[in-house]
């Protein structure tokens, strides 16, 4: 699935987030106000360092992966992008699956 990026002024709703996706805002019962793409698009705080708003771009892509495909909670898929995010890599954008277990993850 391609991904929107959204870069937004504020940090996202008062817990102070610096990064959500759709599933995770249900989730976590803040809105959403992305209409047209809500399932595509990531929103990012904007004020970050580049490579803070990157790390933060590939754990929502991650996130919204487990979410989705694994059917895990918020709090499964957090823990899940953590892991990933340590591997300091770009989420795969398609055969993720495979790519995934080619990184050691397990399904």
């Amino acid at each position: 699935m391609k991904t929107k990026i959204e870069y937004v002024k504020n940090k996202i709703h008062p817990g102070g987030w610096i990064g959500m996706n759709e599933l995770a805002s249900k989730q976590l019962k803040v809105p959403w106000k992305h209409k047209r793409y809500p399932m595509e698009t990531i929103e990012i705080y904007s004020k970050e360092p580049k490579q803070i708003r990157l790390n933060t771009e590939h754990h929502e892509e991650a996130e919204r992966y487990a979410m989705r495909i694994k059917h895990e909670n918020y709090h499964q898929a957090h823990q899940f992008a953590l892991k990933f995010e340590k591997q300091h890599k770009s989420f795969p954008q398609n055969h993720e699956k495979t790519k995934l277990k080619k990184m050691g993850f397990k399904f």
